[in-house]
């Protein structure tokens, strides 16, 4: 089961399709470039029904892959970006240093705010070679490890100085996401419905740093599965059933290296899962085929806690997977290990384990896995 190290890295999948049951624009809404949505007499019915494939952008976690239900009402937020610092696709890692953003985001009659988040921004491309500016807030708890990010989404020929680009939920869209960081999604998740969102300052075109203002309506969002949109498998409603199991690392399924590193691989398949802390052992089991937690104390040797939570991974299907980053270790060929995947397979109770390594040049990473089965 192992997977490619991109799809092993967190990911946040950020294309956002919305409409009433369908990616369509409303009614009598005419989209033109760049980002501005024309209302010829009539007010956009409100989207029911958003989904997220796409853009896969690792290193801005803590947002949700599939489709989602929106709330039918609607409360405001916004946020502002200043001086957000570029992470680069195919690091694994999020810079040492970012820039600042502060938010403020009603869901479901809950306020979610933060006055100091870091501030970073990708481009990246989605299947079809698009390019995406995504900007981003992200707070963590350290202790929690309780997590809130805010997102925007434009298409990177938008870009101008000074630039407002209204949110049209096909091309450009901003999201709200909240959950603990080593789940793959968040336990809290709104779409804006409406809004603008303005540049300021630098260039995301250089790698210069980027500002910005959002304003926007917001709607909870909640997984739904829906058949309606073939590009994404839904969930298997079957639970793993609950109680103790015993966890067995079988043997090395696979080594990935990129960057300087390719050609590598031989360096990294001299580990065992032993030298990564993956341990068999015990572990109490419970969820449902959406989310799963791992209770015991032969997790903490391999992953850094005794309790795990896994979501929805980006392969959609049975599989559930959980990223956490690890307390940093030196690695082969001076690379560091950086974080550790765990994967399970909710069908038939197989999964995987892997450690993630990066190097010192940006780029540059390897990944390791190996088998793994529950057995109850």
């Amino acid at each position: 089961m192992m997977r490619s190290a991109r799809s092993l890295l967190v990911a946040a999948s950020l294309t956002v399709s919305l409409g009433a049951c369908t990616p369509q624009a409303p009614t009598g809404v005419q989209k033109t470039d760049p980002g501005t949505v024309t209302t010829p007499g009539t007010t956009p019915t409100h989207p029911d029904h958003a989904s997220v494939p796409g853009i896969a952008a690792s290193g801005m976690p803590l947002l949700a892959t599939g489709d989602f239900t929106l709330a039918t009402t609607t409360a405001p937020g916004t946020a502002s970006f200043t001086d957000a610092v570029e992470v680069k696709e195919g690091d694994g890692q999020l810079p040492p240093s970012s820039g600042t953003a502060s938010f403020s985001v009603t869901v479901d009659g809950t306020a979610y705010a933060a006055t100091a988040a870091n501030a970073l921004y990708m481009v990246v491309p989605d299947d079809a070679g698009a390019e995406y500016i995504i900007v981003g807030a992200f707070q963590m708890d350290e202790t929690t490890r309780k997590a809130q990010v805010v997102y925007v989404v434009v298409k990177k020929s938008d870009y101008a100085p000074g630039a407002t680009i209204t949110l049209d939920g096909t091309d450009r869209m901003a999201m709200f996401g909240s959950g603990n960081m080593d789940s793959e999604g968040p336990d809290v998740m709104a779409i804006a419905t409406s809004g603008t969102f303005t540049f300021s300052g630098g260039s995301p075109l250089t790698g210069g740093l980027v500002g910005g203002t959002l304003t926007a309506d917001f709607a909870k969002a909640e997984y739904s599965g829906d058949p309606t949109n073939p590009g994404q498998p839904t969930i298997p409603g079957t639970p793993p059933a609950a109680g103790t199991y015993t966890l067995t690392y079988g043997g090395q399924n696979g080594v990935e290296c990129r960057g300087t590193l390719a050609g590598q691989e031989a360096a990294f398949a001299a580990l065992t899962a032993a030298d990564l802390g993956f341990i068999d052992g015990t572990a109490a089991i419970s969820g449902d085929a959406n989310q799963v937690t791992l209770s015991g104390s032969s997790l903490v040797a391999g992953y850094g806690s005794a309790t795990l939570v896994l979501g929805n991974g980006q392969d959609g299907g049975p599989y559930l997977e959980l990223f956490r980053f690890t307390t940093p270790s030196a690695g082969p060929l001076g690379t560091k290990r950086e974080s550790a995947i765990l994967g399970m397979d909710t069908s038939d109770m197989s999964g995987f384990a892997a450690a993630h390594f990066v190097g010192t040049n940006p780029g540059d990473d390897c990944t390791i896995g190996f088998d793994l089965a529950f057995v109850k």
